[in-house]
Formats: structure tokens, sequence, C-alpha cells
């Protein structure tokens, strides 16, 4: 897969599937420290680049951070007081001929407090981009299979409201009533996402699993089974 996807639907893929997500309904507490996954892409050579989406995670340690990088990862409160600073290691393209920008992915984990209100990804001292992060994450009323169309099973999401700067979800799917989980999905905003059935058996029964994030915290809903 191109290193420029940082997201989508399909494939099951099992990176990003910790044995056991906590349900964290709402927000951390003030004082806890959370473990951020940040997805981005920067331009070198221009000065530039995107966050892409943030994630926490229930497991695992920090990751990603490079001392000599002149692209640095951000944290700050929202009264804008900064918290934290990691510079972080830029993954460059490897497809970039002689001629091109120096364009790379920005794939860390890093330690924040719930406090944090906005992620900031400076590139050359400079800012680049930022996002908001924190209040509550977004509800999912319910999952549904819909028509599906071609090789695609399509999956809904009833979400209680358009979803904030910053927030995104998650999609994972099970074959084995709950026992494991594979992430199809991350850093999305559709509430429509494909999956590819020549993944799964005929008559195989699937349960799909949504986890909406404000990149702090997880609210979570599992579908009822139903056969592929």
């Amino acid at each position: 897969m191109d290193a420029r996807s940082a997201s989508g639907a399909g494939r099951p893929d099992e990176r990003f599937a910790p044995p056991q997500v906590p349900q964290l309904p709402g927000e951390q507490p003030e004082g806890s420290e959370v473990l951020v996954s940040v997805i981005g892409t920067v331009n070198l050579t221009r000065g530039s680049g995107r966050i892409r989406y943030a994630i926490p995670l229930a497991i695992g340690r920090p990751s990603g951070l490079e001392p000599q990088s002149p692209v640095t990862l951000r944290a700050k409160r929202g009264d804008g007081e900064t918290l934290h600073e990691f510079p972080v290691l830029v993954k460059l393209f490897s497809e970039l001929s002689r001629e091109a920008d120096r364009e790379g992915l920005v794939d860390a984990v890093i330690p924040t407090s719930a406090q944090t209100r906005l992620l900031e990804l400076l590139v050359g001292g400079k800012l680049a981009d930022t996002m908001k992060v924190g209040g509550p994450p977004p509800t999912v009323r319910g999952v549904q299979r819909v028509a599906a169309e071609g090789k695609d099973l399509v999956v809904s999401l009833a979400l209680d409201r358009e979803l904030p700067e910053g927030h995104s979800f998650s999609v994972q799917v099970s074959t084995d009533r709950g026992a494991t989980w594979h992430t199809v999905g991350v850093g999305l905003r559709e509430p429509i996402v494909p999956l590819d059935r020549a993944q799964f058996k005929d008559g195989e029964e699937l349960q799909v699993r949504v986890l909406a994030t404000n990149g702090l915290s997880n609210a979570i809903v599992t579908s009822e089974p139903f056969r592929v």
C-alpha cells in the first residue's frame, strides 16, 4: 500500500486492532495521560503539512519520535498554553524522483494530557496545520448493513450529529462473535463504509464495531451479527 493512503476501508488489517479496546464514554479525567496515534503528511521542501487524524490507543508505547527532526507535533490546552512538544520522524515516500519535493508520512504515537485541545504540526519551525481534539466524542446510534453493490458489502452508520473538526471513527470486523477484531478503516469521516466481501466466506457471520473518537477518547458501538 502506498504510504500516502492514510485512511480507508477494505481488507482487514490487524496492525491497528489491539486484543481489547476499553469503552471510554465522554471525557478523560483532566489529570490523566493519553497515548495518541497521530498520522500526517508533510512536504519538507515547501514547509507544509497536514494532520490526517488522531486516535487514542488503549495499549502501546511512544514511537516515531526523532530528536533531530525538522517536524514537530505540539499539544496545547484550550487556553493556548503549550503542554508538550515532540520532534517526530518523517518517512519519505519511496517513489520520489530526484526533482520531486521531499514528501513523507508522519506516523507517531505521543503521550499527552487529557487537557489537550489542540494539536499543531510544525515544519521547519513554522506552523503548518492544526487540529482540534477533545469535547464529547460523537455518538454512533446504530450500525446497519445496506444493500451490497458489486464486490462490496456496505455498512451505514447512524451518527447523532455531523463530525466536528478533529473527530473521526474507526471500523473493525469480527467473524468469531467478538473474540477477535480486525481493523478495516481508520480516520474515517463518512458514515458509509464499504467492505470487500471477498475477504469473507459466503454465509460467514459478521459483526461490525465502530469506535468514534474525539482524538483523546472513544465511544464504541457494535452491530448485531449478520451473514455475508
